[in-house]
């Protein structure tokens, strides 16, 4: 008899530790655990017991100060009463923000399903375990620090926004109705959309992913993926987009041609050498900075409000036939490249750049007759001089000229660029030379003032007549 009661009690010791250990995304519900365990709260009258308990596991999580989730959204919070929980502000695209209860629910056969959550700005920690909970179509926890999410079965969700919070993972695959999910600044090193054909909004910007599959996501209109680690996307089922920003990542190539809807594009600050937008004629706003662009045509492109292209390698830009930019042409003379900005955002806030390359000096920008306009300031944050537009500007014909200078790609001092050329400058790159008695400023194609890999690569498609 004592050890058949020594055993007992042991192996409840055992399951007491177990549970002491688990987060509490993993212990169970009051509702699975029945009579084993007294929850410190009712589920009211009328209550969906499993909706109800999802959301006070929730707002019962604690903070290293003793401090619950509940009690971040409100100081009257109750458990037992959610009609203490709370209200905060939701970001309404695009019509601005409003004031909303914290927790929403709606009858559904003749009982309180949970419907939508806003928990925002709340600095709540810990998990959100919302499995299961198939009438709920809104959940919002955006800038917090939950480190877990769990929407399986959440089959009715239409908008997830979860951005700057903590997750690691998040799991997304039985949300088929998913038109709107917002995940941005979290650390996720995967997504899978593959299953959410209804998505029309995903923001994934400033995750640590390397790779983003949309080919499923026919019905996508808007596209944010800047600041990850992509080195290729494509949108070539996405002919609906409206508006891609994948600016701040590694992509070496990309196709828009299929997306003639296009109003918005944002690729700056990638490796991209080549840009077609010719078909892309409802294109508003174009910005492709800080790239290894040696050619822009946005001839086609007369609604063009907004283009940033400085940064890149171009020797020419005709925008007369885009009427809502300042100036018609920009040209180089000499061994330099030119850029453009103009921000929509910022009325009459454009300015032109010039940047010599190759050991070339930088003269100035003159008009197509010959006479100086400005004589340019240097500015280290874009690594080039500039000329801004004032009332009094020239808007024709501007020419940024530069005296000396060698041949771009040309290191051996041959008078040509050939394939040892390259060759050589992967070698500087790779810091197996050190460039003695070479002509080094010509290794550096983009002039950013570093030999890297993208000069060689640039050198080599110079020799072969790619670029």
């Amino acid at each position: 008899m004592k050890n058949t009661l020594r055993s007992a009690f042991l192996c409840l010791l055992a399951l007491l530790l177990a549970a002491a250990v688990l987060p509490v995304s993993a212990l169970p519900s009051m509702e699975t655990l029945g009579t084993a365990v007294e929850p410190s709260w009712t589920v009211p009258e009328g209550y969906n017991a499993h909706d109800y308990t999802k959301c006070v596991l929730f707002l019962e999580q604690t903070d290293a100060n003793g401090v619950k989730n509940g009690e971040k959204l409100s100081e009257n919070y109750d458990p037992n009463d959610p009609e203490t929980w709370g209200s905060c502000w939701y970001e309404i695209d695009p019509l601005g923000d409003e004031y909303v209860e914290c927790f929403q629910w709606a009858t559904m056969n003749g009982e309180l399903r949970i419907n939508k959550i806003y928990a925002n700005y709340g600095d709540l920690i810990g998990a959100v375990d919302a499995a299961d909970c198939t009438a709920l179509e809104l959940l919002s926890c955006y800038v917090n620090g939950i480190i877990e999410l769990d929407v399986s079965g959440c089959t009715a969700l239409e908008t997830l926004k979860c951005s700057r919070n903590s997750l690691t993972k998040l799991d997304v695959s039985s949300n088929t109705a998913l038109e709107v999910l917002y995940c941005s600044y979290n650390a996720l090193t995967k997504l899978d959309v593959s299953s959410n054909t209804a998505l029309e909004v995903l923001n994934c910007g400033g995750n640590e992913l390397t790779a983003l599959d949309v080919s499923q996501n026919s019905a996508l209109k808007y596209l944010f993926c800047s600041s990850n680690y992509l080195t290729e996307l494509d949108v070539s089922s996405n002919i609906g987009l409206l508006a891609l920003d994948c600016g701040y990542n590694s992509i070496t190539e990309l196709d828009v041609t299929r997306n003639t809807a296009l109003a918005v594009l944002d690729c700056g600050h990638n490796s991209i050498f080549e840009l077609d937008v010719s078909g892309n004629t409802a294109l508003r706003d174009l910005y492709c900075e800080t790239n290894g662009l040696r050619e822009l045509d946005v001839s086609n492109n007369a609604a063009l409000i907004g283009l940033k292209c400085t940064g890149n390698m171009l020797t020419e830009l005709d925008i007369s036939n885009s009427r809502n930019l300042p100036y018609d042409h920009i040209i180089s003379d000499g061994m330099g490249h030119i850029g453009y900005y103009c921000d929509d955002d910022v009325a009459f806030y454009v300015y032109i750049t010039a940047k010599p390359v190759n050991g070339a000096d930088f003269e100035g920008f003159y008009d197509e007759n010959g006479a100086l306009v400005h004589e340019g300031v240097w500015r280290e944050d874009i690594n080039a001089y500039y000329y801004e537009l004032e009332d009094d500007s020239p808007t024709g014909t501007v020419i940024a000229r530069f005296s000396g200078g060698a041949l771009p790609g040309d290191i051996d001092g041959s008078g040509s660029v050939s394939t040892a050329d390259a060759i050589t400058t992967l070698r500087l790159a790779m810091q197996l030379l050190d460039g003695n008695g070479m002509n080094t400023d010509a290794a550096d194609m983009d002039g950013n003032g570093s030999i890297t890999l993208a000069d060689a690569i640039l050198i080599l498609r110079t020799a072969m007549g790619l670029a």
